[in-house]
């Protein structure tokens, strides 16, 4: 790859992020090469940029079109600066044929496209292929663990495996050096454990994601995980005990199962039945009441037919509560499902599937979050208030960041401190209260907390 010419000594530069908390774990280590090299100049204002990364998420075409009009734009605010394309989109770019129409709309807005920080460098003076250490862009209460990358379960319907190839768990000394500096050197109280099948992890070393927890949760101190992203099908029994009793271990699980029926799983290739899916979640409510779960639905997918919907939302009512997201199927080119595309539900059908789940769920979790009006919870602030009646904004261990309910409370409090406090009303997105003094009883539901406020 041919060098960037670069006459002026210092160059302002600018990342911009899309996609999931995989890709924000990317666009950190980008920051964190420019902020640590004597030729650069981190800004966040485009406009005054000499050298602009969008890190890119290509993993829907909903997903591609946001990148395409980003670009736009920020060439129309700033069209002297170089534009290089990194991360999922320039990676499937460079797998797929030149001839696809989509690659050649992209290719006259960007200067360059890199996959990854080796290629970056050989573009780039003085900067090394390797992060001396992340940008962070979490609340200072919480960030991102990244255990592996790749995928190989090659649902039929995803990209992702095309894109970042098969799964490859990262080492364990290299996680466990990393949580080390998180958590005694930057202060983290919570780290998310993250890749695209947590539950997968090891399984390509002789290792596994028990193995890791024990490590990560030897450690002194006032520190908890919480596991994102478990694939069904690879949960084991000594996993789900782990993460439910152990007290530095979030009682939480990420489930992602697209669906319930089992016609349909079998078209996603999923390899799971909606019966080996109820054993699971009944086992896990039986066993552990208290720990809570998150999942993720697929609606309108080729063949999908009314009975098969009511199954997802039967599965709602049945296993509430539940904190879920809801999403159409969208066809990708070179996924095997792309060929069935027109036998996918009308548009329309699917978008008033989707809203009849946001429905039920606005009602479920508003009952469930109700049930804590007068009761205590310990809280982990994310962010402190302000204005003249501050409200400063927390989580309970049932509430992972950016994508569940959040905590209201009343006046300032110091980001990443945990305090107790008294629910005083609640709706489907979010519950308040105030704070109460710290010495308490034990209450149903804080376990995790409790130990460690």
């Amino acid at each position: 790859m041919r060098r960037l010419d670069q006459k002026k000594m210092i160059k302002k530069t600018a990342v911009i992020h899309f996609g999931c908390s995989k890709n924000l774990v990317e666009s950190e280590s980008l920051l964190g090469i420019f902020a640590h090299s004597s030729r650069y100049e981190l800004t966040g204002n485009v406009a005054k940029a000499d050298i602009i990364i969008f890190n890119s998420c290509g993993f829907l075409s909903s997903a591609r079109q946001e990148v395409r009009q980003k670009i736009q734009e920020t060439k129309r605010i700033n069209p002297r600066a170089c534009c290089i394309l990194y991360g999922c989109l320039a990676r499937l770019f460079r797998t797929t044929d030149e001839q696809w129409r989509e690659c050649a709309r992209f290719e006259k807005l960007f200067h360059y496209q890199v996959q990854n920080t080796r290629e970056l460098a050989s573009l780039l003076e003085n900067i090394s292929e390797k992060p001396p250490a992340r940008y962070h862009q979490t609340s200072p209460s919480y960030t991102y663990l990244k255990l592996s990358d790749g995928c190989s379960n090659f649902c039929s319907y995803c990209l992702i495996p095309f894109i970042r190839g098969p799964y490859k768990s990262r080492s364990r000394s290299k996680i466990v050096r990393e949580a080390r500096h998180l958590i005694f050197e930057k202060e983290y109280r919570e780290l998310n454990c993250i890749s695209q099948d947590t539950a997968m992890y090891g399984k390509d070393q002789g290792d596994s994601m028990t193995g890791l927890l024990e490590e990560l949760t030897q450690w002194k101190g006032k520190y908890w995980l919480r596991c994102l992203y478990m694939h069904p099908a690879h949960i084991t029994q000594s996993l789900i005990d782990m993460i439910a009793t152990h007290p530095k271990i979030a009682s939480y699980m990420d489930i992602p199962l697209q669906h319930i029926s089992t016609p349909i799983l079998r078209k996603m290739n999923r390899g799971l039945t909606k019966k080996r899916i109820y054993r699971l979640f009944e086992m896990i409510r039986e066993k552990y009441p208290e720990l809570m779960i998150r999942t993720t639905f697929m609606v309108g997918y080729p063949g999908e037919t009314e009975e098969d919907f009511q199954e997802i939302y039967d599965f709602m009512e049945y296993f509430s509560p539940i904190y879920a997201g809801f999403f159409t199927y969208s066809p990708e080119r070179f996924t095997p499902a792309y060929k069935y595309r027109k036998e996918c539900p009308p548009f329309h059908v699917s978008r008033e599937r989707i809203a009849e789940l946001w429905h039920l769920q606005t009602r479920l979790l508003r009952n469930f979050h109700r049930s804590f009006i007068g009761k205590e919870l310990n809280v982990l602030i994310d962010k402190e208030g302000r204005g003249i009646r501050p409200l400063s904004v927390g989580r309970a261990y049932f509430q992972a960041p950016e994508v569940d309910s959040v905590i209201q409370v009343l006046y300032n409090h110091s980001p990443g401190s945990v305090i107790r406090v008294k629910i005083t009303s609640a709706d489907a997105w979010k519950l308040s209260g105030y704070c109460v003094d710290n010495k308490h009883k034990h209450t149903k539901g804080g376990a995790l907390y409790d130990r460690l406020a």
